[in-house]
């Protein structure tokens, strides 16, 4: 908060302000604290994740990496959402998703176990609409995220041309960088095993400078922020876990960016184009050398 009764965003900065409920009817009420939640510090996203045991494909709406949360939350996205999923050079296929309730009224979107095995491209898209509050101006909300699977480094680019071709996405390249080296990555965690791995972020293949990667610890919990470089480039620094099962990391990043690009959607206009994208990798010590699972 600012002082001044605004929310403000660290990533390409926006300003939601929010009327009095006395002000609103039900519905209004409804849309300004959807809004507040999307975009306000609380930052709600929707993350893409295979599930540790059973292979599926799993996606979450919330605040915390890859942590189920409201289940009337993920209401609001659910339907807007699709997974699709890419083994070879051929087009891709939707993969079907439908809502698990679980203990204490949250719920997820999880499918079958993903019928291929590593390479493949996993990602996630979904138009939520066009918001506008206050003095700001009216933007469509899209998402993206991907969790793309590798076996070994050298199948990375065979998968690496089949994702972000239509949208905003972040990449965790391989291989990783030894903790040593990587001291200025961003991270304050430094008592435990680290690596860093270079983040890429594109929009519809093109490279994006300046742009704020914001990283995520296996348990959802923010780490902390790197920039790009005028590559798309940046160094992200995750701690591994302490355990050996599952063997190997989970960890996370999400990223904004700002299409310049006005229209219309649903009979409501819009000034620009306000992309979120996650991504989700598994990091694992194999052979003595290290490795990451995309």
């Amino acid at each position: 908060h600012d002082g001044q009764g605004r929310t403000v965003i660290s990533i390409l900065t926006h300003t939601v302000f929010s009327r009095p409920a006395s002000m609103c009817s039900c519905g209004c009420l409804t849309a300004v604290l959807l809004l507040a939640s999307l975009h306000g510090g609380r930052g709600h996203f929707l993350w893409l994740r295979e599930g540790s045991a059973s292979e599926s494909a799993i996606v979450t709406f919330g605040e915390r990496a890859g942590v189920p949360e409201s289940s009337a939350m993920l209401a609001m996205v659910a339907n807007a959402t699709s997974v699709f999923l890419q083994t070879s050079n051929d087009d891709r296929v939707r993969v079907p998703m439908g809502v698990t309730r679980l203990p204490g009224d949250v719920a997820e979107l999880q499918s079958d176990p993903l019928p291929a095995e590593p390479p493949f491209s996993l990602e996630l898209s979904a138009t939520f609409g066009v918001f506008a509050e206050g003095p700001e101006p009216p933007r469509l909300l899209k998402y993206w995220a991907n969790a793309d699977r590798v076996h070994v480094r050298e199948e990375w680019p065979l998968v690496e041309p089949w994702s972000g071709k239509e949208g905003l996405e972040i990449l965790l390249l391989t291989p990783p960088i030894a903790s040593d080296q990587c001291s200025q990555s961003g991270s304050e965690q430094t008592n435990r095993s680290a690596v860093c791995v270079r983040g890429l972020v594109r929009f519809q293949k093109r490279v994006i400078p300046s742009a704020n990667i914001t990283t995520f610890l296996h348990d959802g919990s923010k780490l902390g922020t790197s920039i790009t470089d005028k590559n798309g480039l940046a160094l992200l620094r995750y701690p591994l876990a302490a355990t050996k099962s599952p063997p190997f990391t989970e960890v996370f990043a999400s990223v904004n960016f700002h299409e310049q690009q006005s229209g219309e959607y649903e009979g409501k206009h819009y000034d620009f184009v306000d992309h979120w994208a996650t991504t989700y990798a598994r990091l694992v010590l194999a052979s003595s050398s290290l490795a990451v699972l995309v």
